[in-house]
């Protein structure tokens, strides 16, 4: 990687197959930005949310909290839905179902966006854990082992990349986390997952939003960071598969 954090070709590396390169093509993608709905989201949350939220963040301390909110969110989803997960069986299946996840995160967002800022605590809590335990559900599609720690560590990693953005970005976040323990892992996750929440809760908060709109939101953080997941899952599965130095060398190409 170069000073300025841009990908270089790797000497010695070997050459992925076409498919593989395919995969990591639609890996990329995903990890570039948050999709549509989700910048729309954060569209909201900056434009018709503002008169709404600014006093309230804007407040001494309110920052402090909300991390604090974002912090105790993480390492409750991360005692349930990656430590607490069940090893296998229909209870696991049903509890990482996307489908059930889409429909449980869209009633606490509009339970949330009906209420206003009231439900704010208990639907950060459980929007959290419904994305958690996607994300680790996109880790065992692609061979993961939820009891090695590296692969829970890589469970947090998807909040802390959500501000990588570009390739680049995302290379670098990885080398500053490599080796990192998961109390390391989780301070930067609960930087980037605060953001997140502050959007999210901002954009629920708007006067246009409502019920529908909070619905709308958390669906749209939910697929966000599902895509998250499965952009650095790929990757690491095609890491073991051919090695990291020649998926480093085929992203740079």
């Amino acid at each position: 990687m170069s000073a300025g954090g841009a990908l270089v070709p790797l000497p010695g590396a070997a050459t992925l197959p076409p498919s593989a390169q395919a995969e990591l093509r639609a890996a990329l993608a995903r990890l570039r930005g948050g999709g549509m709905l989700v910048r729309g989201a954060r569209a909201l949350a900056r434009l018709a949310a503002v008169p709404v939220m600014r006093g309230l963040l804007g407040r001494s301390g309110a920052g402090a909290a909300l991390e604090a909110m974002a912090r105790a969110a993480l390492e409750r989803a991360f005692g349930i839905a990656v430590l607490g997960l069940p090893d296998s069986g229909a209870a696991r299946r049903l509890l990482v179902s996307p489908h059930l996840a889409h429909v449980a995160t869209a009633l606490s967002g509009a339970a949330s966006g009906a209420v206003g800022l009231l439900g704010a605590v208990p639907d950060a809590a459980l929007t959290t854990l419904l994305i958690m335990r996607q994300i680790a559900a996109v880790a065992l599609e692609q061979g993961e082992d939820l009891r090695d720690e590296a692969t829970r560590r890589a469970c947090l990693e998807v909040f802390a990349l959500d501000s990588a953005g570009a390739e680049g970005g995302y290379w670098g976040a990885r080398l500053l986390l490599r080796g990192a323990p998961v109390a390391a892992v989780l301070a930067q996750a609960t930087r980037s997952w605060s953001v997140g929440l502050a959007d999210k809760l901002a954009a629920q908060a708007a006067p246009v939003a409502g019920a529908a709109g909070g619905a709308l939101v958390n669906t749209a953080f939910l697929r966000h960071y599902r895509g998250l997941a499965r952009g650095h899952f790929t990757i690491r599965r095609l890491e073991r598969d051919y090695g990291a130095a020649a998926v480093r060398a085929a992203a740079a190409d």
